[in-house]
């Protein structure tokens, strides 16, 4: 570590069962830039409070949803380095990306929800991803 910094040693995971377990169990992905995401979940018309994080790291935003609530009560958006938006939430129960997802990817856009399986689950509980967006097949 450096000096002080909040970086993390890089076998540390965050999300899908890392260190900040039950946040990010399930997490959801949204292929626009963190601009245009914002600007359509502002316009989704909900009537909630929002807050401008700035230029924070990760493991920082993150600890802006705690305690977990349920049901949730804040979500964060998340530019990545690439095109896409992650979507994260304070659910107790590890994340309802769902909602948001699927409706920030509609018309013209991909959307992926990513779910954490534990390799002790049984086979017959593990559910994996789930798709929305356009027709196409995702990439």
């Amino acid at each position: 570590m450096d000096g002080g910094s909040t970086r993390r040693p890089p076998d540390m995971k965050l999300v899908f069962g890392g260190g900040l377990w039950p946040l990010g169990w399930s997490v959801g992905f949204v292929e626009r830039p963190l601009s245009e995401t914002y600007a359509r979940y502002r316009a989704w018309g909900l009537g909630a409070a929002f807050n401008e994080l700035g230029q924070l790291p990760i493991v920082d935003a993150l600890h802006q949803l705690l305690p977990f609530e349920m049901p949730y009560t804040r979500r964060l958006l998340v530019g990545t380095s690439g095109r896409w938006t992650a979507i994260f939430d304070n659910s107790r129960g590890g994340g309802d990306p769902w909602p948001p997802t699927s409706y920030l990817a509609r018309d013209d856009a991909h959307g992926v929800v990513a779910t954490h399986i534990p390799p002790e689950q049984p086979r017959s509980r593990q559910r994996g991803s789930t798709y929305s967006g356009r027709r196409a097949k995702p990439r």
